[in-house]
C-alpha cells in the first residue's frame, strides 16, 4: 500500500470489472492500478480504456506484483476456487465477484486457506450495502405489511448462447449467476435459513440449468418462491407479501443500478406509499468498507456465514 492508496489488480478484461467495479474503485481512496489479461491487444485495449497503469499478461504475474495491493477477480464463477486459493498463497487479499465458488465444500476450502494465512476475502455480494433493500427491511419492522407471510422474486435476463454463462465447465446456469440474488434477498428479508429447500430447472443442450425456479420454507412459516432464467424477457425484482399489506421493488431493484434512484411501493390495505431512494453506488460502498478492513486483521466484510449458508441453499436446490 503506498501512502494509504489501496492499489487494486483486476483479474481478467470482464465487462463487470469495467462496468461497475473499476467506476467503484475510482470514487474511493483506491486505485485500479493493474489489470491482467493473457490477451496482449485485449488488455492493451482494456487499460487504455480504463485509465490502468500496468498490464501483466498472466494471471500468476498479477497475484505475485509486489506493486498490486489487493485483487478483484471477475472471473468466470468456475475459476473462482483455484485463482483464490492462488491469492491465498501469496497472501493476497481478495475481493472475488459471486458466486465465491460453485459449491459450499468449496468456499469452505478457500476461507480456510485464506484463514491460515490471515488474509482477507470477500465475497461482492454488493446489494447487502444498499440503502434500497435497508428500507425494506425497516418498513418490514416497523410492522407496515403486517406479519410478512411470503416473498417472491425474480432475476431473468436474455443472453445469446455463445455467452460463457451457458457454459457448465465455468459455473454457468441461471441458479448460481442469477438465482444467487432470489435466494440472499429471500435469506435476508425472512431473517433465517430455510428449513425446506425445493428446486427444479429446464436443461437445454448446454448441459445448465437455462431456466430454475425455487421454493424455500423459513421456520416461521414463511415461504419464498422465486424463477430465474438466462433466455427470457428481463426481469429483476421482488415482492414481500403480510397480513396487512405488500411491498415491491420494481425491475432492476434486485440488484440496484448505482446512478438510479429507484421507488419503493409499498401497500397498508388499501393505502399505497411511494418511497423513492435516491441513486448510491453500492459497489463503492462495499470496496470503501474493504479497504477499511483490511488494516482490522479477523474482520470480515461480507460475512463467510453469508456466503457459505447462500451456497449451501443453492447446492440443496440443485440436488447436492
Amino acid at each position: 500500500m503506498k501512502d494509504g492508496n489501496v492499489r487494486w489488480g483486476v483479474l481478467s478484461t470482464a465487462k463487470i470489472a469495467e462496468d461497475r467495479m473499476i467506476p467503484a474503485i475510482k470514487k474511493t481512496s483506491g486505485t485500479v492500478y493493474a489489470v491482467a489479461s493473457r490477451d496482449k491487444k485485449k488488455g492493451e485495449a482494456f487499460a487504455e480504456a480504463n485509465g490502468i497503469e500496468r498490464i501483466y499478461g498472466s494471471y500468476e504475474e498479477l497475484i505475485g506484483s509486489s506493486e498490486v495491493d489487493a485483487i478483484y477477480c471477475p472471473l468466470p464463477t468456475g475459476m473462482h476456487k483455484e485463482w483464490a486459493l492462488k491469492c491465498a498463497e501469496v497472501g493476497k487479499p481478495l475481493l472475488c465477484e459471486k458466486p465465491l465458488t460453485v459449491h459450499r465444500d468449496e468456499a469452505v476450502e478457500v476461507f480456510e486457506a485464506f484463514e491460515k494465512t490471515d488474509t482477507l476475502i470477500s465475497e461482492a455480494y454488493m446489494y447487502l450495502y444498499h440503502p434500497l433493500h435497508k428500507k425494506v427491511m425497516e418498513l418490514i419492522a416497523e410492522g407496515k405489511i403486517g406479519e410478512l407471510r411470503s416473498i417472491r422474486s425474480n432475476f431473468n435476463i436474455n443472453i445469446p448462447r455463445t455467452n460463457i454463462r451457458y457454459d457448465r465447465r465455468l459455473g454457468g446456469g441461471a441458479l448460481l449467476d442469477l438465482g444467487c440474488y432470489c435466494v440472499g434477498i429471500s435469506r435476508m428479508i425472512a431473517g433465517s435459513e430455510p428449513e425446506e429447500i425445493r428446486g427444479v430447472g429446464n436443461y437445454g443442450k448446454t448441459d445448465v440449468d437455462e431456466t430454475f425456479a425455487g421454493c424455500l420454507k423459513f421456520p416461521s412459516g414463511v415461504l419464498t418462491t422465486f424463477c430465474c432464467a438466462l433466455e427470457s424477457f428481463f426481469d429483476c425484482s421482488y415482492e414481500v407479501f403480510g397480513t396487512e399489506g405488500r411491498i415491491r421493488v420494481a425491475a432492476g431493484g434486485m440488484v440496484v443500478w448505482p446512478d438510479e434512484s429507484f421507488d419503493i411501493e409499498c401497500w397498508h390495505g388499501e393505502e399505497k406509499e411511494i418511497l423513492t431512494i435516491p441513486p448510491e453506488d453500492h459497489y463503492r460502498l462495499l470496496v470503501e468498507d474493504f479497504h477499511q478492513t483490511m488494516n482490522e486483521k479477523g474482520k470480515e466484510v461480507v460475512p463467510h456465514s453469508e456466503s457459505l449458508n447462500n451456497l449451501k441453499v443453492m447446492d440443496v436446490l440443485r440436488g447436492i
